[in-house]
């Protein structure tokens, strides 16, 4: 008997639909537990911001994303790139001569949870908050997280 070429589909956790992104997940070594689905963020939308110390320049930053679902599954988060136009011209340090750690590039989605280093995941704000947000929310999230809870979130 002859098969035409058909290839069974893989079997996929509940929730998960997208059997490309599970296949290139698996290809990435991005999947932990088999039985749970693969994280998806969605960056929703965009707001430009011009600073009042410079009517010439806007930034664009995300307003809101969406993480849904949020499991142990999906590719590795990354610290900041440092390559925001915002950082790279007002909260650097190095090109500002802010006091140090006076402003962080803070992650919408934490980078220890699939969340990317780049300007579409990174907001400005205080190495104060970003502790507080780091103690009091992205703590619990991550230790669920390893736990294999699922979780959606926007933030």
């Amino acid at each position: 008997m002859a098969h035409f070429g058909i290839q069974a589909l893989p079997q996929l956790p509940p929730g998960q639909t997208d059997v490309q992104s599970w296949l290139n997940a698996k290809a990435n070594n991005w999947i932990v537990d088999d039985k749970v689905p693969l994280t998806q963020v969605f960056y929703l939308d965009k707001v430009t911001l011009t600073p009042p110390c410079d009517n010439l320049t806007n930034h664009v930053f995300t307003r809101r994303m969406l993480a849904f679902p949020l499991t142990i599954n999906g590719p590795a988060g990354s610290q900041p790139d440092g390559k925001s136009s915002w950082w790279t011209k007002y909260f650097n340090t190095m090109a500002t001569g802010h006091a140090k750690r006076a402003w962080v590039q803070g992650h919408l989605l934490n980078h220890h949870i699939h969340g990317p280093g780049i300007a579409d995941n990174l907001v400005p704000i205080t190495d104060q908050l970003n502790r507080i947000m780091e103690k009091w929310a992205e703590s619990v999230v991550k230790d669920a997280i390893l736990k294999r809870a699922t979780f959606s979130s926007t933030r």
